[in-house]
């Protein structure tokens, strides 16, 4: 036998080596595909959560609020009235600073709601009944072109 036989030839090893990069520049696109996929996923879910998470917020300060503060409050503003632990009125607004959901206690500095990656692009606050004994909010919010929309209704409690 000769020595020459037992190993590839250099057309085998060209050969495998082109079928190989075929086979892996196909699949190239799938995988490019999947992460894209994968991070708009994380994007909407970042939204989704920064939404849940202003809206239970919200919402659970205008079930524990005696009233809406009518002279403050607007559509794109939410005035409430509380009483503290010592039964004094305290007000709680909420708004729309910049392109986040802010919430401002008495004479604190306001706190946003929503991440800086989350553009709220509109908030509303529509009450209901006479004197308001519930609000509607409804929240635009905007992340890279994809535009969401929430909504929920919320009464107060009555002391």
């Amino acid at each position: 036998m000769k020595s020459f036989e037992k190993g590839f030839t250099l057309v085998e090893i060209l050969t495998y080596t082109a079928v190989l990069l075929i086979i892996i520049s196909s699949f190239i696109p799938f995988f490019l595909w999947v992460m894209r996929a994968y991070h708009e996923g994380e994007r909407t879910k970042e939204v989704l959560d920064n939404a849940q998470r202003a809206m239970e917020t919200i919402s659970y300060k205008i079930r524990e609020s005696e009233s809406v503060y009518t002279p403050t409050s607007s559509e794109n503003q939410l005035s409430l009235r509380k009483r503290d632990y010592h039964n004094e009125s305290v007000f709680i607004d909420f708004y729309l600073c910049d392109k986040s959901i802010c919430l401002k206690r008495e004479s604190q500095d306001p706190v946003p709601l929503t991440s800086d990656i989350v553009e709220v692009t509109d908030l509303r606050f529509i009450k209901m009944g006479s004197p308001p004994n519930s609000v509607k909010v409804e929240i635009n919010l905007e992340n890279y072109s994809k535009e969401y929309f929430i909504t929920s209704t919320t009464s107060l409690r009555k002391f």
